[in-house]
């Protein structure tokens, strides 16, 4: 029987999907391992909810598992999802679900995201139209899906995935002209960032020839031109098919052999086994005759969504055909922001389309690969000066880089001498809040260090610089990014009280655990206030004499009055609002920089007024957070 080569033979489909779904469980260990669910996806961590109020369009369904075992609860079901979808039980469910899930992992922590994300996002996207399930997986053993015998699949799936394909080694290709790229040495400079490249890669950039270097960046981009032209070819010729999968495997193994980029490689991997031809399977069955008694084979089956299926669910066209269109617009926008002459880039400004561009953002498939137009010839990495204290040894503190604190001693140019890979996770997180455009998370951060047992820090861009034929280093050095030191928290109980006009009949304790993890001890100091102008005096202390920046932690509910907040007999907040229409909730109000002595420092609250939805004039505080300057 001569085999049409048109579309995805169904067994190439089966194993892609295996690949695929490894690829997934190894995306979902580094997404966990070494700290990384509780740093990255919890309430706890660098990303709270709160900080993602201003993100929008956003949806997750972990913004309902944002506790440390209910993070882990989530990621177990997600983890159960991908081994089902690996062994192809519900596959087509899986499918969709898979799709979710990666939507969710980006909006829960959008920070974190890179690249090789993307390219994940967008397999699973294409790849959702794709019969996964048809071979060597458990709907087949189970009865659920008929085996089919000499089918391939046939669709506008098959036609968007590759079109999808060949524009992306298109623009890869396109971009790649720098003078490095033209020279032939642009690798050479990728071997030498420390973030990225694999021990290898150290091995080889100070060993290997000129021309192998050459050869290997030239071949590079002159295959990406060539499988942008061969993709576009496969559905009409088996060589075609048989050259993209040669060319996609060997080209992405030699990118993972050199350097790390997350799950990129073994993404493309997976693609890779996509395009082996019918004909080719028909050779391994008869090489391996137990590939065919997977289940009684069915001659008259077809690969799902074939014409005989789109009989019986002819929605199934309608939606192939709606995704078609939106496809090819969402291209032209691509090529129109890609396509552009080098001189004219800087002034290019790109298209943003109403509804198109937030599904852009919602979806977060690059429009854009301009990131590997001109490799570096100087690189940096993160280290993070991790200072903590130690009560059994008075004066006592341990200094250790907090990314690779399994690493030995502390020394500020470890990335570059001895090279520790962190996770692509925590670089993409330190790309972005480097820059000042993400500085307001600056502050979670250093909470979360505080949380760890981390008294004072320091994030340091170490960086190195090689010559222009990137064989030797030139210069090396280290740029502050940002720090800061453990706040001093000062506990405002009444023992701290020293003078106003409210009896002490009217001021107490008042637990508060049940509403929340904000106030320290889980109780807060409650003042039940029964007219305007009336005033409490609380003295508190300073480690020093300095001016300093205050944080004062209040309590807003139904029944709180308006108050005022003044500091050794100076006025620091005009007026506070202490109503809530939500309950009972705490509250950080921030000081500007006010001067402190060591001791005897004076925090008077008064009573100036009342929001006219309050029923009453009480207020509630817990404690102070002084950071000297």
């Amino acid at each position: 029987m001569k085999l049409k080569p048109i579309g995805f033979d169904c067994r190439s489909l089966g194993l892609f999907r295996i690949a695929f779904g490894l690829t997934l469980i190894g995306n979902w260990f580094m997404r966990v391992s070494q700290g990384r669910l509780e740093a990255h996806y919890t309430e706890f961590g660098v990303m709270p909810l709160r900080l993602l109020e201003s993100i929008h369009p956003r949806w997750s369904f972990l913004d309902s598992f944002s506790s440390p075992w209910g993070a882990k609860l989530a990621f177990v079901g997600i983890l159960l999802v991908y081994l089902s979808y690996t062994l192809g039980f519900l596959t087509r469910v899986c499918q969709f679900l898979i799709f979710a899930i990666l939507l969710s992992l980006l909006h829960r922590n959008p920070l974190i995201d890179d690249g090789s994300d993307c390219v994940l996002r967008m397999f699973a996207l294409w790849t959702t139209f794709l019969p996964l399930g048809s071979r060597f997986s458990m709907d087949v053993r189970l009865g659920r899906t008929k085996t089919p015998v000499g089918k391939t699949f046939e669709s506008w799936a098959v036609w968007l995935f590759l079109v999808n394909l060949s524009i992306s080694y298109l623009f890869n290709a396109i971009q790649k002209d720098s003078p490095n790229w033209h020279a032939g040495t642009a690798l050479q400079f990728v071997f030498w960032d420390h973030i990225i490249a694999t021990p290898f890669a150290v091995y080889f950039r100070t060993r290997s020839p000129l021309w192998l270097t050459q050869m290997l960046t030239y071949g590079s981009i002159a295959n990406e031109y060539l499988l942008a032209v061969l993709l576009v070819a496969v559905p009409f010729s088996n060589w075609p098919k048989r050259a993209v999968a040669f060319l996609v495997i060997a080209f992405h193994a030699g990118i993972a052999l050199f350097i790390y980029i997350g799950s990129f490689c073994f993404i493309y991997l997976s693609a890779g086994l996509l395009f082996i031809p019918s004909a080719d399977w028909e050779r391994i069955e008869r090489r391996f005759p137990s590939l065919k008694k997977e289940v009684p084979a069915d001659d008259s089956a077809e690969c799902p969504a074939s014409s005989s299926c789109t009989e019986r669910l002819p929605w199934f066209r309608a939606g192939e055909v709606a995704a078609g269109v939106l496809f090819l617009y969402f291209m032209l926008l691509v090529c129109y922001n890609n396509a552009v002459p080098r001189w004219m880039r800087s002034a290019a400004e790109t298209v943003h389309v109403g509804f198109v561009d937030d599904l852009n953002r919602f979806i977060l498939i690059p429009q854009q690969w301009s990131m590997f137009r001109a490799p570096p010839n100087a690189t940096f990495a993160p280290v993070v000066e991790a200072h903590e204290r130690h009560a059994a040894q008075e004066g006592g503190e341990e200094v250790y880089d907090f990314l690779r604190s399994a690493a030995g001693p502390f020394a500020m140019r470890r990335p570059i001498d001895h090279p520790v890979n962190i996770g692509k996770y925590w670089i993409s997180y330190f790309f972005r809040i480097r820059q000042l455009e993400y500085s307001q998370f600056r502050p979670q951060f250093a909470q979360y260090l505080y949380s760890r047992g981390v008294s004072e820090f320091k994030v340091h861009e170490v960086h190195t610089q090689v010559d222009s034929t990137a064989q030797n280093v030139v210069k090396q050095g280290e740029t502050l990014v940002f720090g800061g030191r453990l706040p001093v928290v000062i506990d405002l109980g009444p023992q701290a009280w020293r003078a106003g006009n409210i009896s002490r009949d009217q001021m107490g304790l008042q637990p508060m655990g049940r509403f929340g993890s904000f106030w320290l001890h889980d109780d807060q100091v409650f003042v039940r206030s029964d007219r305007i102008g009336q005033w409490v005096e609380f003295e508190f202390p300073s480690e020093q004499d300095c001016t300093a920046g205050i944080e004062l932690s209040l309590t807003r509910s139904y029944d709180y009055g308006v108050v005022r907040i003044s500091i050794n007999g100076k006025q620091a907040i005009p007026a506070v609002d202490g109503y809530s229409s939500f309950g009972i909730e705490g509250v950080k109000v921030p000081v500007a920089q006010v001067a402190l002595k060591k001791a005897g420092n004076r925090l008077k609250i008064e009573v100036i007024g009342k929001n006219f939805q309050s029923s009453g004039t009480f207020f509630g505080l817990d404690h102070l957070e002084i950071q000297c300057q």
